[in-house]
Parts: structure tokens; sequence; C-alpha cells
């Protein structure tokens, strides 16, 4: 094909699904223990590529499948920092070795969104070393790379193998997780810098969280059309919501329609324990799919499991590392091999050799028969550490002669033990013996607590050993920062935190200490102020009435209580923001929040009866408003508002007593815009943002602000 037909237009998604005898399993089996109640098996459309079959290779795709990598996990951990990169370049390296047309991965490439400089840089240098040299690319690219990559810098929305400087002979091609996403002022992330390098091709960001458009990679190998489709991580009960509200929009080619395999590539939660609106349906997704890659669980199902109400099947290819203690992390890993030749595919799961081992073992010492009383409190303690120990010694020697030449030589192990009524042992003491033979010698027992079972016999049957094992394990409770925070701020909404929700104030955190977006906190402040001040506009609060004000925020509070659609509307309002920036290079500087700050033209905030709940104080009448940045001190003895005037454009330090000239010179002077003009008689007038009564020297405040603090 030539890069004129690169013209392809789009459809929006309407087309019937395939015929049964391309879509059901045959002599399918029941999955069994897996938690998706559907079935496993081999279509016709697999069997078709067996060994009696084989496809002209013109024809056939060859594609690596890979998910969930994390790059840079326990990177300060000297022990297991080089675990997931050891992983990644033996997925690269069997890439090559199986001469595949491109690497495929499904989300979380990296375990934070900003990777320290040592993780970024040996990412690149594996990229560089196992994906750039000589060598043909046999497929094409025939969809418009402006579309698929519109995110980018416009010198950047193409392929990194149709660049005229680069050398590219494997291509990867890959759509960011829930660890990995873009965030800030700027919504970028670290793939997008990869991408900008020439390294990889980020697609399926996107970038209008109101109208989710997802536009295919079309590429043609021969007779076969494969179409890419991809969605990087969103907040689950966002992308559930837009998807019940039709905001998604799958486009499919109008040339050809059927004839493409298409495969969607997605990193969102699956199970749908995890909470009503906390997930993404299957039957969400569209019917004509061929293939989904389901990114984000670590449990890897490596075949192919078929929903049969939508007719397509589903891959969880799993993590590479293991960055939990969980049941899930502790089965064998997998880089998986995808072709596909026309309407045909086959998955072929390709066990990774580098993965460290991980042991779980779960102890019930009231089934075994450990349990306190008069006769034994003085030694029962020492008796079950020393069982502990032998079990200990028995994964060691268990791991030791399991453990392939490739693995690292240290294993990962856990204890799960319930103690019953005998005193915990304390984690750290019982590893330090530990320490150069396991990889986690500080967190190897794990106390928790399960269902009652019946007494056994230590040292005879083991029937309630086995049907412990089948029970869930609930852990005991451990209570995070989140949580204190959680329980601080509505101890003392009600004198302290006046118009932040201390749901939303965690949501904040959250993004700061684990994304390490530094603009989190002041965003989510700028957002809830300008959606309070909207809504005091709306209904035509008079400015003049300052004891209207807690009364109509009560009612506000009151009326919206939807935490996580306020969540999302935050999330699609920090985007818009910087789409605002992307139009405008001066500004772009700036964070979100400078961007919406006076809330006057806030037509990018979505509407206020989304917002959540919130947390209402008697209004101060005292001192002025903070703001942020440094301020001026007011001269002549005139004491000014803690925190002052700080950052352009903000809320000014107001005096409390009459100022004079020279003092509302300097106000002036400390980049107050939006505050309030003082005169030199010490009359306030109304301004942007604030609610003021106007008296001769004495200020009464009810700036909106002052509910915040």
């Amino acid at each position: 094909m030539m890069a004129s037909q690169r013209t392809q237009t789009f459809s929006d998604s309407e087309s019937p699904t395939h015929s049964p005898n391309e879509s059901f399993n045959l002599n399918a089996e029941e999955v069994t223990g897996s938690g998706y109640p559907y079935s496993l098996g081999r279509t016709m459309r697999q069997l078709t590529l067996d060994a009696d079959a084989q496809p002209d290779p013109a024809d056939l795709f060859t594609i690596l499948v890979a998910s969930d990598l994390h790059l840079g996990y326990c990177d300060r951990d000297e022990l297991r920092k080089n675990d997931s990169l050891r992983t990644f370049e033996e997925i690269l390296r069997t890439a090559k070795e199986n001469k595949v047309d491109f690497v495929l991965l499904g989300g979380d490439l990296f375990h934070e969104n900003k990777p320290s400089r040592s993780t970024a840089q040996q990412c690149a240098t594996l990229l560089r070393s196992y994906c750039m040299g000589d060598g043909g690319i046999n497929f094409e690219l025939v969809s418009e790379p402006t579309v698929n990559f519109g995110h980018m810098e416009k010198q950047f929305q193409r392929i990194n193998t149709e660049d005229p400087n680069l050398n590219i002979n494997l291509p990867v091609y890959s759509i960011h997780g829930n660890h990995d996403d873009p965030s800030g002022s700027t919504y970028l992330s670290e793939l997008d810098l990869l991408h900008t390098y020439g390294l990889i091709n980020y697609f399926g960001k996107a970038v209008d969280l109101e109208n989710i458009e997802i536009a295919p990679l079309l590429f043609a190998k021969g007779n076969t059309k494969l179409a890419v489709y991809g969605l990087g991580a969103i907040r689950d009960e966002r992308l559930h919501r837009a998807y019940l509200e039709n905001q998604v929009t799958m486009h499919r080619p109008e040339e050809a329609t059927e004839e493409w395999f298409n495969i969607f590539v997605i990193h969102q939660n699956r199970p749908a324990h995890r909470g009503k609106h906390n997930y993404v349906p299957e039957t969400f997704l569209e019917k004509w799919l061929d293939l989904v890659i389901w990114g984000h669980e670590h449990d890897p199902v490596p075949v192919p499991v078929l929903n049969k109400e939508m007719g397509f099947e589903v891959l969880q290819p799993g993590s590479s590392v293991a960055t939990s203690m969980s049941d899930g992390e502790g089965k064998q890993k997998y880089c998986y091999l995808l072709k596909v030749a026309g309407r045909r595919y086959r998955v072929e799961p390709i066990a990774l050799e580098t993965v460290r081992p991980f042991y779980i073992e779960d102890i019930n010492l009231t089934a075994i028969g450990y349990i306190k009383d008069d006769g034994n409190a003085d030694v029962i303690r020492d008796d079950v550490e020393k069982f502990l120990n032998k079990k200990m010694e028995k994964l060691i020697r268990k791991a030791e002669e399991e453990r392939r030449p490739q693995q690292p030589k240290e294993p990962l192990i856990r204890l799960r033990v319930d103690f019953g009524n005998v005193e915990p042992l304390n984690p750290i003491l019982f590893g330090q013996r530990f320490f150069g033979r396991v990889a986690n010698p500080k967190e190897i027992i794990q106390a928790v607590k399960s269902k009652p079972l019946g007494r056994n016999n230590r040292n005879g049957d083991t029937s309630n050993v086995s049907q412990f094992k089948s029970m869930t394990i609930v852990p005991e409770v451990v209570t995070s920062i989140e949580d204190l925070l959680k329980e601080h701020f509505k101890r003392l909404a009600n004198d302290h935190l006046q118009l932040f929700s201390p749901d939303f104030m965690n949501e904040s955190l959250k993004q700061f200490v684990h994304n390490d977006d530094k603009e989190a906190i002041l965003d989510a402040f700028e957002f809830q102020k300008a959606q309070v001040e909207k809504f005091l506009r709306e209904r035509e609060i008079d400015p003049a009435s300052v004891s209207d004000l807690p009364e109509s925020i009560r009612a506000y509070k009151e009326a919206h209580v939807d935490m996580p659609q306020y969540l999302s509307d935050f999330a699609a309002w920090r985007v818009n923001s910087s789409k605002v920036a992307k139009r405008s290079p001066s500004q772009a500087t700036g964070t979100a929040a400078k961007r919406n700050r006076t809330g006057s033209d806030d037509e990018d905030a979505p509407h206020i009866d989304n917002v959540g709940p919130l947390s209402l104080a008697p209004l101060s009448t005292q001192g002025s408003v903070r703001g942020r940045g440094r301020g001026s001190r007011a001269r002549g003895g005139a004491t000014v508002a803690r925190g002052g005037a700080r950052g352009r454009g903000r809320g000014g330090a107001a005096s409390a007593v009459s100022p004079t000239e020279s003092e509302e010179e300097e106000a002036n002077d400390s980049g107050d815009s939006n505050g309030p003009s003082i005169s030199s008689r010490g009359r306030t007038t109304t301004t942007r943002g604030r609610v003021t009564t106007t008296t001769r020297g004495r200020r009464r405040t009810g700036h909106i602000t002052d509910y915040f603090m």
C-alpha cells in the first residue's frame, strides 16, 4: 500500500456481530478459580492456525504482547531494584528472537508517574539496544497518524518507523496505565517523552474526557488488515459513567469494514467485586471486537477467555513483576505471541524465566494446635517462632530446588499467619535471621484474621489446614496516612475545614504523594473554589448579604454528595485546562488553577450540579484572605493577613485597618490584580471572587476563599 492511501475514513461503531462459527468455542471447558464466569478453549478462528493449516508468512502478523511491567518498582531496594528491568529485557529479547512485527504493551510500563532518572535512563537504554538497527519493517500503517497521535506535538504525530531520522527494526506500541498516567497542568507522562525521543509509539491517550473518541491504528500486511484500538487508563468511575452516557465512541474503517481484525487494548478494573461503578463491564464494549487485551489485572489468565454474550475473547496478560504479596502475583508470569492472519488468530503464552521466585503460605496456628493457655503462656510464643522458622527453611530449600538459571537467587516469601490468641511476632525481628537469603526479610510475616475453624492436632490431622487455605483471609486493619487525615478533617470540619471536602482533600493528597503531582492540591483548591463561586452566581446570591452565604453554601453542600462524580469532573477540568495551555503557549508555565482562577468565565469547568460533599464552618469576618506566595506587610503598624498576596493574580493582602496611600501602593506592587481596590479613605469595593460590604474606616470581608481555610 502506498502512503497516499492514508486517507482512511471512519464510521461510528454500528455493525453486525460475527457469525457463530467464527466466534464461539468448540469443546469449551468452564474456567474454575479465575473469578470470571466465561469459557476457555480454542475458537474455530484459532484452530485454523494449527500446524496443518499454516498461513502465508506474507499475511501473518506476529505480535509480542505484555502488560504491567512496572519499571522502577522497588528501585530503592538494592536487591530488587533491577527485577522489573531484567524481565523487560527478557521480553524485548524474546521479541527479537521470534522476529515479531511489533511489541504491544497494555499499560503501566512504569511503576510511577515520574520514574527516577536511573529507571528512565535504563528503560531508554534497553529500548535503543533492542529496537534500533537495520532491518526491514514488513507492515504498513494505513491510518492517518495525525488522528492516532493528535495528543503529540505536530512534528511528532507519526510512528517512529516512518521518522527519517531514526532506524527502527522493532517498534513498540503502548498505552498508559494508572501508574504512569498523564498528570499536571501539561497533562504529560513519561510515555510522552519516550514517544518524543522516538523510542516508543504512545497511543490511546484521551484528551477530552467528556467526549472520548477512539480511532484505531490501521495496519496492513499482505492480505491481513489489523485494527488496533487503545484507551489508556481513566478513573474507573468516570469511564463507567462515560459509557453509560454514550460519551465513548469507537470508530471503524468504512472501507472493507468486515475484513479488519479488531484488537482493543484497555487498562481498567475488570472484576465487578471492586465496586458497583469501579470497573468497566465487558458488556460496555463493542460486539464487533475480536480480541480484548486487558491490562491492569496482575493475575495472568494465559489463554483467551470467551465472553459468550459479546462474542469476543479477552486476554488478560497479567504483570511481569510482583508488586504486592498476593496470590495472583505468585503465579507463573508470561508474555505472549499473538499471531493474526486474515480474521484468524492464535495466542501462545511464553513463560518468563527471569521473574523472582515467589511463595505464599497460609498458616492458622489455632487450627494446627498452637493455643495459648495458663499452662503454656511462657513457652507458646517461642514454640510458634520455632515452627515458623522451620516453615521458612522448608520454603527456602524449595526455592533453591525450583529456581531456574536466570532467576534471582533470593526468593520472595510471605507467611500469612493467623496467630489466634498468641501474641504476634515482630516481623522485623523475625526477618533479621533471613537477611541475604530472601528478598523481603522485613515483610515475611503478615498477621491476618481468618474465619474460626475447628481445632486440629498439631501432630496429626491436617484437614482443617487445607480447609483454612480455601477460605477468605481478612487482613488486620492497617491505618494509612490518608485514613488518619480523613478522620482528622471530619472531626474538625465544622471549625477549620470550611469548604474543602475531606474525601476530595485525600484524593488530591494521593495524587500529590503517589504521582509526585505538585499541582494536585492547588488545582483541587482552585477547582472547588470556582465551582462554589459559580453556584452562588447562578443563584444570584446578593453579594452584599454576607449573612446569606453560610446558609446558601450549606444548601449547596447538602445537595451534592456524589464524590466519584466530582473526582471525575475534576480530572476532566484538569485535562481541559491543559488544552488551554497548549493553545496559549504564554500560559503553559502556569498551573491549571491559574488559568481558571477567577471563575468568572469558567466554560471548561463541569456543571456545578456534579460537585461532591463539602465541609462548612462559620464565616470569618476578621482579618483578610490568605493568598499564595509572599506578600507585603503594611507599614505604620497595620498588619496584613497571614500569607499576604502570594503569586500573580491571586487575592491580595488587605490591611485590617485603614491603609495609607503608600500602603495601597505597596499592596498593588505585591502582584494583586484581582484583590480589592482600597482607597486612601479605607473604602473597599466588590471584586471578582470576593463579596464585601462597604463601610468607612472598617472592612467586613465575605470572600468565598474564607470558606476554604
